[in-house]
């Protein structure tokens, strides 16, 4: 994914990774959370999950900041929950 996030112009800052279940029901997904470097889009921390299934995801504007990532990554003891397909 290094390659791809290079090419969009996001700096990764912080990477969380995540298993669900257990045993042949386990499955896995990752959060990258990053800046924009190309200056095209909004201002702020940028975030995706990515899966086996879909491991290019985009990028979405998440918080205008790295102080209110950094207040709201506390508050949620880190844990951020995938919506997509695992």
């Amino acid at each position: 994914m290094e390659s791809r996030l290079r090419q969009e112009n996001f700096f990764i800052f912080a990477e969380g990774n995540y298993v669900t279940g257990v045993g042949d029901d386990a499955a896995a997904y990752s959060c990258f959370f990053a800046f924009d470097l190309s200056g095209d889009l909004k201002p702020g921390v940028h975030m995706c999950c990515a899966s086996r299934r879909d491991w290019y995801p985009p990028f979405s504007w998440y918080a205008s900041d790295f102080v209110e990532w950094l207040a709201d990554a506390l508050v949620r003891n880190c844990h951020y929950e995938f919506t997509g397909d695992l």
